[in-house]
């Protein structure tokens, strides 16, 4: 269940693997951590979601108005060794 407010801000992964016959979801290990402006940081968890054929992760998190967070993802999709990082920045608007 996900909870609607403007105060709450919402991530969605999906971690896909190449093969022959194209980009086919798999299952991962998923740390999210996000920092602001000010330096204060956020570990939040995310949940997995399986549809079958499609595999992806959600998080949930409070967010204020035109806050800006840096997001770090660490990825370790099955079957792997080697974890690999995603970085963004994203700002926000709740009004």
């Amino acid at each position: 269940n996900i909870v609607r407010s403007k105060n709450r801000g919402m991530i969605t992964i999906s971690v896909l693997k190449k093969t022959d016959a194209g980009e086919v979801p798999v299952r991962a290990k998923i740390n999210v951590t996000a920092s602001n402006l000010t330096g204060q940081f956020r570990t939040f968890k995310v949940r997995e979601v399986d549809e079958g054929n499609s595999i992806y992760y959600l998080g949930e998190f409070h967010v204020a108005h035109e806050e800006m967070l840096n997001f770090t993802l660490q990825i370790l999709p099955e079957g792997s060794t080697q974890p690999f990082t995603v970085t963004f920045r994203q700002k926000f608007y709740t009004q």
